[in-house]
């Protein structure tokens, strides 16, 4: 790591589009220090709901330590040592989470993209993480790369970027990340979906 994580709020702006169709979001992450450890928490609206997610990291490491997510349904799960275990609750169903692993989760969900910003990024660079498919219950590699750098401009000004790519083996969706240069923070997000949607965020001023 180039660094480690810092308290503060970040505010983006979004769109969900599948088609012809948009979807307007606002989306605000905040990380704050608890008990020792980071706590990064999402929350996303639509014009028509909220979600959150929120998931706790050791400082410097970055390893998953718990992870909670509440929207259309919940999910909700704790590590200790190299056991995962917790709910997932949909469609008035609860189903067990259970899932050994024998290698550290790296930050996932709200985590990720604050976390990829400060790996010592460069023309080139490549690196392999684990992250949890809460829903296959699987570990799944998550291979990553920066493909170039770009300048991109965003409603919070024109920044020299990496651009980062980055997916899961045999996941469904595929991630890119404009991480500023200077101030090592991510500043554009674009996720396509298996089902056709895209999902682009950019950071506000």
């Amino acid at each position: 790591m180039t660094a480690d994580l810092k308290t503060g709020t970040l505010k983006a702006r979004g769109t969900l589009s599948v088609g012809p169709q948009q979807l307007s979001l606002d989306f605000t992450s905040t990380i704050t220090e608890e008990n020792g450890a980071w706590v990064i928490t999402d929350v996303t609206k639509t014009p028509f709901d909220v979600s959150t997610d929120t998931v706790t990291v050791e400082k410097r490491t970055l390893i998953v330590r718990r992870r909670a997510m509440q929207g259309e349904g919940a999910i909700s799960f704790e590590v200790s040592g190299n056991k995962a275990t917790g709910t997932m609750e949909a469609a008035g169903h609860q189903i067990p989470i259970s899932v050994i692993f024998d290698t550290p989760l790296f930050a996932d969900g709200p985590a990720a993209a604050h976390s990829i910003a400060l790996l010592p990024l460069a023309e080139g660079y490549t690196t392999s993480y684990y992250n949890l498919d809460v829903v296959s219950q699987r570990v799944l590699p998550v291979r990553l790369r920066v493909v170039g750098s770009e300048s991109v401009t965003v409603p919070a000004g024109t920044f020299d970027t990496f651009k980062v790519e980055y997916a899961p083996e045999g996941g469904t969706t595929q991630r890119t990340l404009w991480v500023a240069k200077e101030s090592r923070k991510p500043v554009k997000a674009q996720s396509n979906l298996n089902n056709g949607a895209t999902v682009t965020v950019e950071l506000l001023p």
